[in-house]
């Protein structure tokens, strides 16, 4: 993980298009506007010499300003930042560790490696080789992110980098003022936080297996898992006679901003507003917090979580993309 010599070279960059869905098909969320859009990628003529290297606990300011420039599409990555700082280690693997491109002493990209799969933001198309030279090198399970960061770094990976892909519809909820989150019904289970006690019947449930969720090969690495999620963040969960049956986290959060995950209800429990519930109480849990934007993703194809999110008052604007990748 954190071995590699920086890497150099000096290249001309030519104007290019930002790669299809790289334009926003509607106005920036509010509070991003100024700031940029999601995913801001310069092209203009130059000629320069530009580096990558492994960033240290130095780089962590400079690093935070680059993905603060939209920090809603890199809330994962801030989260983990805030939570683990660079080049933290758990026993001897590293947790979190960050790539950057620096053009002219000035960072313009970044990929960071967690748990098998990448995350970058890139504002300069000139950056991408080196980037792609450091996730063969790394060679994770997948990447995700907005589309347009991501198919970015897919077309740098070139031809069979991706074995499949899940094209996602992002989305956030701004404030209390905006959502429609119903009066709990008295004839559920009430929604509650999730507590360390609670980690069995979480592993239960999550074990049971979800197409859009985690996948993991046993028990104690779902305990470690969700050790971690409890310990750092936020879940709520459903419990029906010691069962759960619906839950939903936050699975990534800065000052400001949460990330909701891990939304899933039991097959026999579907349709009847566990999930609703759920999004509902966790989302005023964390504008209790303070939290100014609360996201999410679904997959495009899911139709009832678009109308269970629609519902809930979440505005969707951008794509998100997730892909397995055999490098």
């Amino acid at each position: 993980g954190g071995g590699w010599e920086r890497v150099s070279c000096t290249t001309r960059t030519h104007p290019q298009p930002l790669p299809k869905g790289g334009e926003r098909s509607t106005p920036p969320p509010p509070g991003e506007a100024g700031r940029g859009p999601c995913h801001p990628m310069t092209a203009e003529p130059s000629s320069t010499s530009i580096t990558l290297r492994l960033l240290s606990a130095d780089d962590q300011p400079a690093l935070t300003g680059l993905m603060g420039q939209a920090p809603a599409a890199n809330l994962f990555q801030l989260s983990r930042l805030r939570e683990y700082g660079l080049g933290a280690r758990r026993r001897t693997q590293p947790i979190f560790n960050v790539w950057g491109v620096e053009q002219d002493g000035q960072l313009v990209a970044e990929v960071s490696m967690f748990n098998g799969a990448v995350a970058l933001y890139c504002t300069d198309h000139a950056a991408l080789p080196l980037l792609a030279v450091q996730v063969r090198q790394l060679r994770p399970e997948g990447v995700s992110g907005i589309k347009a960061q991501v198919d970015s770094l897919l077309a740098a990976l070139g031809p069979g980098a991706c074995l499949s892909r899940d094209d996602c519809t992002f989305c956030w909820l701004d404030s209390p003022a905006n959502a429609n989150i119903a009066v709990p019904n008295p004839t559920l289970p009430a929604p509650r936080r999730a507590v360390l006690s609670d980690i069995e019947p979480l592993i239960d449930f999550y074990q049971h297996g979800f197409y859009t969720l985690t996948h993991l090969p046993s028990r104690d690495l779902w305990r470690q898992r969700l050790l971690d999620q409890l310990l750092k963040r936020d879940t709520f969960i459903m419990v029906e006679r010691g069962r759960v049956i619906a839950s939903a986290q936050c699975s990534a959060e800065t000052a400001d901003h949460a990330m909701l995950g891990g939304v899933a209800t039991l097959p026999l429990r579907r349709g009847r507003g566990y999930a609703a519930a759920c999004v509902g109480a966790l989302c005023t849990h964390l504008f209790d917090k303070g939290k100014r934007r609360v996201c999410l993703f679904y997959l495009a194809s899911n139709q009832p979580a678009a109308r269970l999110y629609q519902r809930l008052g979440f505005t969707a604007g951008d794509q998100w993309v997730i892909a397995r990748l055999g490098l």
